[in-house]
This record gives C-alpha cells, sequence and structure tokens, in this order.
C-alpha cells in the first residue's frame, strides 16, 4: 500500500509499506479521510531536536482520521467489516497506575497511532478495536475527521 512518510526535517515521501493486518483485539480501518495537524507540522519543519527524527516516533504520521473497518482480528466483537469509524489516537498501556486510575493520558508508555504507531497518512491503519469509535454512517466520515482538533480545543476552552 502507498503511505507518506517523514524523510527527515522538511522532507515528506511516497513510500510502499506492506499492508497491515490486525492483531487480535485490532481492526484495520481503509482511511477515508486524514487531517494534517499542526503537531506533525511542527516535527516537519522543526529546525531543533525532534522525536521523529531522532527516531522515537515512527515515519508515519497522521493521528486525526476517519475510515472504513476492512479487517477484524480475533476477539473484536464491537466492529465488523464496512463498519464507519473516527480514530481516537490515544495508546495508553492500560495497566499503569495512571491508566487504572483514570487518567491514562499520564501514561508513561503510550503507544499513539500516528506517533509510535503508524498513522493515518496512508491507504490502511491497524488500530485497537477500542480507539475505533463507531460512526452513525459513512456520511459522517469527512466532518468526524475534525473529532480530534475539535476535542483539543474544546478542552482547552
Amino acid at each position: 500500500m502507498k503511505s507518506v512518510a517523514f524523510a527527515g526535517l522538511g522532507k515528506m515521501e511516497l513510500r510502499e509499506v506492506p499492508d497491515p493486518a490486525p492483531s487480535a483485539g485490532e481492526v484495520v480501518v481503509k482511511v477515508s479521510y486524514c487531517g494534517i495537524c499542526g503537531s506533525d507540522l511542527h516535527e516537519y519543519a522543526s529546525h531543533g531536536p525532534s522525536l521523529r527524527a531522532a527516531g522515537v516516533f515512527q515515519p508515519v504520521m497522521g493521528h486525526e482520521f476517519t475510515g472504513l473497518i476492512s479487517a477484524v482480528g480475533s476477539g473484536v466483537t464491537l466492529h465488523k467489516e464496512g463498519d464507519p469509524v473516527v480514530v481516537h489516537p490515544g495508546g495508553s498501556c492500560g495497566k499503569c497506575h495512571f491508566c487504572q486510575t483514570n487518567q491514562a493520558n499520564l501514561c508513561a508508555d503510550q503507544q499513539g497511532t500516528g506517533y509510535r504507531r503508524a498513522g493515518g497518512y496512508a491507504e490502511y491503519c491497524a488500530v485497537r478495536a477500542d480507539q475505533a469509535l463507531s460512526l452513525p454512517g459513512e456520511k459522517w466520515l469527512e466532518t468526524a475527521a475534525l473529532t480530534e482538533p475539535f476535542g483539543v480545543a474544546m478542552r482547552a476552552v
């Protein structure tokens, strides 16, 4: 499949990468819409140190996206192929003190989509099933791609 990947400061490139397959508890989303976040732009244009440039984050950005479920891993009962979803990019571990006390935003082992895990700047993206939030229909795919930036703005206000 095609993806757009960070290739160095100020450089993005089209890459051919293997199609993702869902592991147990995951789904694969065929990406419909993906926003370009300010954090992606900052990493792309940064003149200083960058976690992505240092290799801490993988190269395929994109954490504001929607799509249709194209494959379902074992144990997934919330979704089926063809379901329209918006992806919550968070990737907390679910096991640490912060996750267990409803403070997952403080988890030190974040595996967020578009950061440590490949994101939506690709044709397909594998995510945990609980990150795929159901939409009432395909007509919501374009608008719902703005869910994550809307949530950030709403919480900031």
